[in-house]
Formats: structure tokens, C-alpha cells, sequence
């Protein structure tokens, strides 16, 4: 699938945040997360909208809250994710 240069932009300043070590792995996960989110709703390329859900997705419940500040600080609502923000992660 491809990806808007938006969203491979707001991948990598998210992979920033990412300590080296884990840097890798989060990619991987949070690349399969957001391109399933657009396959949902029938999209043929990934949007910024599908890299926030499936950042959400892929981060520890234990770990959301710190993500309201990184949202903000990339200039994201957070009030727009609230209801993913606090669901639990899928198994």
C-alpha cells in the first residue's frame, strides 16, 4: 500500500521518540497498524489520520497518556484520538 509523504513524514517524527533499539520493531508495527486502518475504510494510501491510530495502537495502555503531549508537540488534536487514546489495545 502506498503512503502519503505526510504520513511517512509524521511516521518518522514519531520513530524519532523511539529509542534506537526498539526503533525498528515500532516501524514494523505501527506500519501494519496504520495500513489496516486505511484498508479499512477502503483508502488505497495511508494518511497522517491512519499513522496516529495505529501509533495509538501499538502503544502499551500503560503508555497512552504520554502521548497526548507528543501529539501536541507535532501539532495533532489529541481531543480527536480521545476515544482510541483510552481503549485497550487489541489482541
Amino acid at each position: 500500500m502506498s503512503w502519503t509523504e505526510a504520513a511517512e513524514d509524521l511516521l518518522a517524527a514519531l520513530l524519532r521518540m523511539v529509542p534506537d533499539t526498539f526503533r525498528s520493531l515500532a516501524e514494523g508495527a505501527a506500519r501494519v497498524e496504520a495500513e489496516g486502518f486505511a484498508g479499512e475504510r477502503g483508502a488505497g494510501a495511508v494518511d497522517t489520520d491512519d499513522v496516529v491510530r495505529g501509533w495509538i495502537e501499538t502503544t502499551p495502555a500503560d503508555q497512552r497518556d504520554s502521548l497526548v503531549a507528543v501529539l501536541e508537540e507535532l501539532g495533532i488534536d489529541p481531543e480527536l484520538y480521545a476515544e482510541a487514546l483510552s481503549a485497550e489495545p487489541e489482541e
